[in-house]
């Protein structure tokens, strides 16, 4: 299935939000990093999936979930099927907290006005948030454990919740969970489309 829109190319906008979090320094994360993570994907993807913040993986390569997780997620891709090529993949926070540390409120902060640029321009029609830290970005008071698999609301887009694919690797039920709510997405998406054409 193609998960793409067919709106016009804003790849040049899209790019120039990337140079700004490769070269942003607006919080102590910029000493640390060895390359800001700015996200990849189609600019008119209709799925986008956030998680927390780069490993040591994306560190070191600059790519969102390229490390265990990130297999796992594609790995999980495969069987639905979903392609990663299709969908654009980014993270609340865009440089690597030391010691993989949950990231700071402040580095929170910073990186939101990027993070809210990106789904502007890309207008997802679903928004997949991996973990308890992305969904309590667009949810501050939404817990993973009992809202993951279902859909909310946020901004009159489809907010949806998974658990994050490193809690996957850790634990078999979650594993399970993660899984089985992934698989409904196609489902979802079809969902969206077919009230858009009702209108």
């Amino acid at each position: 299935m193609n998960f793409q829109c067919n709106n016009s190319s804003n790849s040049n906008i899209l790019q120039i939000i990337k140079e700004e979090v490769i070269e942003c320094k607006k919080c102590n994360l910029s000493r640390t990093r060895k390359n800001a993570v700015p996200g990849e994907g189609p600019t008119q993807a209709s799925i986008m999936f956030i998680g927390e913040a780069p490993g040591a993986k994306e560190d070191d390569t600059g790519i969102p979930f390229v490390g265990r997780a990130g297999n796992l997620l594609e790995k999980i891709f495969n069987n639905i099927p979903i392609f990663r090529e299709d969908v654009f993949i980014t993270n609340i926070v865009k440089c690597r907290p030391p010691n993989n540390r949950n990231p700071l409120d402040i580095e929170i902060k910073s990186c939101t006005p990027y993070l809210i640029n990106q789904i502007n321009l890309i207008n997802p029609r679903i928004i997949v948030t991996l973990g308890k830290y992305a969904l309590l970005n667009f949810s501050p008071t939404g817990k993973i454990s009992e809202d993951h698999g279902k859909m909310l609301i946020w901004n009159k887009r489809i907010l949806y919740p998974v658990y994050h694919p490193a809690a996957a690797l850790r634990n078999k039920n979650i594993l399970k969970s993660l899984e089985s709510d992934l698989k409904k997405i196609p489902e979802i998406l079809l969902l969206t489309l077919s009230k858009k054409l009702k209108k």
